[in-house]
């Protein structure tokens, strides 16, 4: 039975479980209301989210186990963290631990356990243009060789620095791309992804061109594409999304 830790899915909490308590092995189940227990008896305050604060509990409730009964003993200490040893508002007076836990005795069993904060993930704004000509074909770019998403294409736009609004950022991206004045019209659509350090939500609105004629001045290439020509040319996930929000937008050019 040993084994049933190699199957797919099967961590050490579920192996912990089904082994002890189907095999009667003598080996620990640790979930989320275990390690909170073992860190208020023993007043613990390694992260219980954290791998090696994880190792710690798993490696004290192995102590711990009975060598006969560990079945009753796992299921007990789960019962005991989902209804009195709770996150919040711990039943401490009618806890069976409570003579020996050490954060009682210290006033600390509200401050434990103790969870790492994840870093707060960023989240920036970007601006993308939907520029059509006489024929009603899009305009699009090719981004940069190099960098986030190279040789993707795109709408026309780029990410709102933190001192100007959207459509003031809109209009600046635009013109450092290809070198087009355009004047921002309504908001079309929105859409959200979350890469791997930092989140993005695209803002798309209408743009209407005012000087200039289309030059690769920050991006690649750039060129006028049909809604056929789009669904062949590599765009990221959210800029697809962003042109499939734009075709089945209410909001229609003049």
């Amino acid at each position: 039975p040993e084994d049933i830790r190699t199957l797919p899915g099967i961590g050490d909490y579920t192996a912990g479980a089904i082994l002890s308590i189907a095999y009667g092995r003598a080996v620990p189940a640790v979930d989320g209301n275990v390690r909170r227990i073992l860190s208020r008896v023993f007043a613990i305050d390694r992260p219980v989210n954290d791998p090696r604060g994880q190792k710690h509990f798993f490696e004290l409730a192995a102590s711990l186990v009975p060598g006969k009964r560990a079945s009753d003993f796992n299921q007990a200490l789960m019962d005991l963290g989902a209804t009195i040893c709770r996150a919040k508002n711990p039943d401490c007076g009618v806890c069976p631990l409570a003579s020996i836990c050490l954060a009682r005795r210290g006033g600390l069993q509200n401050d434990l356990p103790v969870s790492r904060k994840s870093p707060a993930i960023p989240h920036r704004q970007a601006v993308a243009a939907v520029v059509r000509n006489g024929k009603g074909l899009l305009l699009v770019v090719q981004r940069q060789a190099e960098g986030l998403l190279a040789s993707l294409w795109k709408l026309p736009g780029g990410f709102v620095q933190d001192d100007e609004n959207r459509e003031a950022g809109l209009r600046r991206c635009v013109k450092e791309e290809l070198g087009l004045s355009i004047r921002v019209g309504k908001k079309i659509a929105s859409a959200d992804h979350a890469y791997t350090h930092f989140r993005v939500t695209l803002h798309v609105y209408q743009g209407f061109p005012l000087s200039g004629k289309p030059t690769a001045r920050g991006c690649q290439d750039w060129r006028w594409a049909a809604a056929a020509d789009l669904k062949k040319l590599p765009l990221s996930r959210i800029d697809r999304m962003a042109v499939a929000l734009v075709e089945i937008s209410p909001v229609r050019f003049p």
